[in-house]
């Protein structure tokens, strides 16, 4: 895994070489074995290196064609790359690596991004300059595994896999875009453009940029609603139950197998979670000495369900099983860095503990590790899935003219279907200004979804059909940038195989009874489990990552003379209203104190540590 920077000023002005090294010092955390430059005149591509596939000099990018035409930086893993390099081949090309990457250049050179984008089958971000037809290309996986990000000054466009690198060039500040950061506090997560800072933008999963003199285009190339073929899901739900799950069964280990090429050490990260603990399973089939890794929070001298539950699946799988014990005080002290890590404010009480997890796999030489994200969005494994469910089976049942609020009808979603806002106390939420309503824009992708699926009957499986597609452009999102920051942020690559493009597309099609059948989400997955775990942990009740809101108690303290103020423009009553408001609700208080966080770091410019420190302070009365 890898990390990319570079800039084209358009103007024609040469690039400074210093301000590219300041951007990749930012990235050395996603690439500490290896670091590369290419500059002509106005373009500049950088890359730094961690070496999994071909760790040879060969790898070395980026990565030039021979006749000096194409020239590529890359990060991500392309797993269907043996494939496309023996077409290549067959076609004349010749190669001087093993690896995917040059590869990946090759297909682009030759076929073109437009026709190659949709045959790549991994998680990757890349910047392509064709020098044939003075063109850069900027593209990003179909679901965003790996991110990719564009800031503009005047002519010059820049880019980098970190908000941070993109702040390191001198012509880029930091300004917070406040209506971004206070949607975070009360809406729900919607895949966008906008970042937490104004001025920078996030290429959208699924498109790419095709860059020229005068011009910028955006081409999507991979969308959930287009990809949804109505007939498809007829057909799949005419077949029987069996089928499907012996063809999921067989594309899963599959994906599994491909996810597990690496010249670099690897490792599973089980939570102890069905997911999680299935793609373990047959990783250790594959690789018998597969490793596994657990961040075990521990408060009040209890560990959490989540190191038990591992352990239980390594006993039953005679997996060496590593559990990495996480407190209270390293919930504190961390947090600042996973803020720093991840570009935005920490939302996710489970940050650190995966930070830790990630770290305790580099200092054990792991470079790579299989996880089980991705699962619960393709196959309804949240309680909001059943939820949604039930709550359009009532309304099935019942006479039109008994249903408020007037949202529920065939074209919308009953109302609450897309969760509530984020429960601030009233108090803590008259205190903000309203930021533009992502929870409308929200509910109008939920919308074409259910429309697109009118093929779908009853209204239940409708619902809960496109409840799922829903959430693989919300909230897997943010789940996928913690994954990719917090992991590499220690050196260590995600890997996801439930999200391999197979498995997408058939996921996507599969019918409301292979996902929830007999009561049991995630129907499917848990057939074929039952046969390799241990009953308890297929039907054990999803839980969420358990951090006690209680290990951030008295973290608010932060808070007063910090940044928040400045950000919100609150003056010290308003502040300490909101203080007081937030203080006995975790949740709330925890989103308050991040944003803090984050403008301390990077609007303040004080280092993570120091912030970590002072987090851990506040506490320590309270003991």
């Amino acid at each position: 895994m890898c990390g990319i920077a570079g800039w084209w000023d358009r103007d024609g002005a040469p690039s400074p070489a210093a301000a590219l090294g300041a951007m990749l010092d930012a990235l050395a955390h996603r690439g500490p074995d290896d670091r590369g430059t290419w500059r002509a005149g106005p373009i500049s591509l950088g890359h730094v290196r961690l070496t999994i596939l071909d760790t040879s000099a060969r790898a070395h990018q980026p990565f030039v064609t021979a006749d000096g035409d194409g020239v590529l930086t890359y990060n991500g893993e392309v797993y269907n790359f043996p494939e496309l390099r023996r077409e290549l081949e067959g076609e004349g090309v010749c190669f001087t690596s093993t690896g995917d990457s040059e590869v990946v250049l090759h297909a682009l050179h030759r076929w073109g991004p437009e026709a190659a984008l949709p045959r790549l089958n991994g998680m990757f971000a890349f910047a392509y300059f064709d020098r044939r037809s003075h063109t850069l290309w900027l593209a990003r996986d179909r679901l965003g595994i790996k991110p990719l990000y564009v800031a503009e000054t005047g002519r010059q466009l820049l880019f980098a896999s970190e908000i941070k690198a993109l702040l390191r060039h001198p012509d880029v500040t930091a300004r917070p875009d406040v209506p971004v950061l206070t949607a975070g506090l009360t809406a729900p997560y919607v895949s966008d453009q906008r970042t937490e800072f104004l001025g920078i933008e996030s290429l959208l999963p699924g498109t790419c940029w095709k860059v020229g003199l005068g011009s910028r285009k955006e081409i999507v190339y991979f969308d959930v609603l287009q990809a949804l073929d109505p007939e498809k899901l007829q057909r799949a739900a005419a077949r029987p139950l069996a089928d499907l799950t012996a063809d999921f069964g067989a594309m899963l280990a599959q994906s599994v197998d491909m996810h597990l090429a690496s010249d670099a050490p690897l490792a599973a990260a089980c939570s102890g979670g069905l997911d999680s603990s299935y793609v373990t399973a047959l990783a250790s089939e594959r690789i018998p000495e597969t490793p596994a890794y657990v961040a075990d929070v521990s408060v009040a001298a209890t560990r959490s369900a989540d190191g038990e539950h591992a352990q239980r699946v390594a006993e039953h799988l005679g997996t060496k099983l590593t559990n990495v014990s996480v407190g209270p005080d390293d919930l504190l002290r961390h947090w600042p860095t996973a803020c720093w890590l991840t570009d935005g404010p920490s939302y996710a009480g489970s940050d650190v503990a995966l930070l830790m997890l990630s770290r305790a796999m580099h200092d054990d030489g792991i470079k790579v590790a299989v996880t089980g994200e991705g699962a619960d969005e393709l196959l309804a494994g949240y309680k909001v899935h059943r939820s949604t469910a039930r709550r359009w089976r009532r309304w099935r049942r019942r006479p039109r003219q008994a249903l408020l609020p007037a949202a529920w009808h065939p074209s919308a979603p009953p109302g609450g279907l897309l969760g509530p806002r984020v429960g601030l106390p009233p108090a803590t939420r008259a205190l903000l200004e309203e930021p533009e309503d992502r929870y409308a824009v929200a509910a109008r992708r939920y919308a074409a979804l259910f429309e697109r699926l009118d093929c779908v009957q009853p209204a239940e499986a409708r619902a809960l059909l496109a409840r799922c597609l829903f959430d693989l452009t919300s909230c897997l999102t943010a789940l996928l940038r913690r994954m990719d920051r917090l992991g590499l942020g220690a050196s260590v690559e995600m890997r996801v195989p439930f999200l391999e493009n197979r498995i997408i597309d058939f996921a996507m099609h599969l019918p409301f009874a292979a996902k929830l059948n007999e009561r049991q989400p995630k129907w499917l997955l848990k057939q074929l489990a039952a046969r390799r775990l241990p009953p308890d942990v297929v039907f054990a009740e999803k839980r969420a990552f358990p951090v006690p809101w209680a290990c951030y108690d008295g973290s608010e303290a932060l808070l007063h003379g910090g940044a928040l103020g400045e950000i919100l423009s609150w003056d010290r009553q308003r502040l300490a209203r909101a203080v007081a408001s937030c203080g006995g609700v975790g949740h709330a208080r925890f989103r308050l104190v991040s944003l803090e966080v984050w403008g301390r770091i990077f609007l303040r410019g004080e280092s993570p540590d120091e912030v970590g420190e002072r987090l851990v302070a506040c506490r320590s009365p309270r003991r």
